[in-house]
């Protein structure tokens, strides 16, 4: 791309003693000033020459067109010729023009004064001024972007403006540009507004509280209610534990699940994140309806298909959400199954790339792990046995890590090693990577 440039001769005729006509002809090459008149005129037309007449004493201005002579960022010269022609002689002259390029830093053939980015080679347009340019490269783009008919497509392109025509402060996964009230760097029309209302403030929603006017300070249960205690605190704290509405899982989520219950007053449960509480309810309620199995399952087959393309997944999960509220304002589906949808949505959006590939994988995350089968039960005893020793270290000697845990392999032995749990000084071994871990006795 040549940016177009010229250079500006003035001149003046101090006085014509030969009362006639004085013509003053300006051209980039030479073989011009004998030319043709037509040949002239259609040089004229493309800015190489230009001619003035005069006949009293005056000043005069011509422009010439430089652009086909010079190239671009090379330093140099280029030479104007001129002639002067009155009634009785003829004068020809040489004029030397010196010229410097225009500075373009990146490399982008854009100027660096016409260039918002002189260093970013994708970017050069910021119509918002907002800091993220109007370039995109991602091609998922193209068709909402094609009707702004700002920027352009350019493979690669970094700082991509999503929203080209309002200045924003996003920055969720490359979604640059957008407006974002909270600051979270989630774009407002990635935000999902929560409904889910809680009167007593005890982590469990109203529509899943059976009691829902729980005073403060008061320890509940999974459903809201307060736990019944016996004489000795340890033993009201094991009864916990075994009570069927105590939310069941394996692994870490017991431990924490069961020190939660320990825990879980009025005043603690207030300062829980809104997401863990809604696992809180999927873990509670042990059978999900069947819309709400169909709507979960829908959501992580999403999450599977497009957890390597966050910026594809944000826009299956928004067409997913308009979708979902359309359906909810049609009444086909429930409340409920709207609200808790949107929760783990918002929270999908704000995950990076590794807690994708992490959640796109794991029922429990989506509430999908609804019955507990009969070797599971007996993790949880094993679990619940440890859990009562007096030695807390014995909580973790039977736990093997999950079959899909990765470890490191040990170039000595060639077997693949893991610490699991981390810091439990409990190491365990196995062959190849679709084995079963075997725990190491030293």
């Amino acid at each position: 791309m040549l940016v177009e440039r010229s250079v500006s001769i003035s001149g003046s005729l101090f006085n014509n003693t030969q009362s006639g006509d004085v013509t003053f002809e300006f051209a980039l090459n030479a073989s011009l000033l004998d030319a043709s008149a037509l040949a002239k005129q259609s040089m004229a037309g493309l800015g190489t020459y230009q001619s003035v007449t005069l006949i009293e004493p005056g000043a005069f201005d011509v422009h010439l067109n430089l652009t086909s002579l010079l190239d671009e960022g090379v330093q140099g010269f280029t030479t104007i010729y001129v002639k002067v022609t009155d009634s009785k002689s003829s004068t020809e002259i040489e004029l030397v023009y010196q010229y410097d390029p225009m500075p373009d830093s990146d490399g982008d053939q854009i100027p660096d004064e016409q260039d918002a980015f002189i260093n970013i080679v994708t970017q050069w347009s910021d119509i918002d001024g907002d800091g993220y340019g109007d370039n995109w490269g991602n091609a998922t783009w193209n068709e909402t972007r094609q009707k702004y008919q700002i920027g352009e497509f350019v493979f690669g392109a970094v700082m991509a403006d999503y929203c080209p025509e309002i200045a924003g402060n996003s920055t969720a996964n490359g979604y640059y540009g957008c407006p974002d009230d909270d600051g979270d760097g989630i774009p407002n029309m990635f935000e999902f507004e929560e409904s889910v209302m809680d009167s007593d403030r005890d982590g469990v929603p109203d529509e899943s509280d059976q009691c829902p006017y729980t005073p403060d300070g008061m320890q509940i249960d999974s459903l809201g209610c307060e736990l019944e205690t016996m004489g000795d605190e340890s033993d009201s704290k094991t009864e916990g534990l075994l009570q069927n509405e105590i939310v069941q899982t394996v692994g870490w989520g017991a431990i924490l699940l069961a020190v939660f219950t320990f825990l879980q007053t009025n005043a603690a449960a207030a300062i829980l994140p809104d997401a863990f509480r809604w696992v809180q309810v999927f873990r509670n309620n042990t059978k999900l309806s069947k819309e709400e199995e169909n709507e979960l399952t829908y959501l992580q087959s999403l999450v599977q298909a497009y957890y390597l393309e966050p910026e594809t997944l944000a826009e299956e999960l928004r067409e997913f959400k308009a979708d979902l509220t359309a359906r909810y304002t049609n009444n086909e589906v429930k409340k409920t199954t709207q609200e808790k949808i949107s929760v783990l949505i918002k929270d999908i959006l704000s995950s990076n790339v590794d807690d994708l590939a992490h959640i796109a994988n794991n029922d429990a995350y989506f509430g999908l792990v609804a019955t507990v089968a009969i070797d599971d039960r007996n993790d949880l005893l094993n679990e619940k046995l440890a859990m009562e020793s007096e030695n807390p270290q014995t909580i973790f000697e039977d736990m093997a890590p999950p079959n899909e845990v990765k470890g490191e392999i040990n170039p000595k032995d060639g077997f693949e090693w893991i610490e699991y749990p981390s810091g439990s000084e409990n190491w365990f071994l196995r062959a190849q990577s679709t084995d079963p871990w075997n725990k190491w006795e030293s």
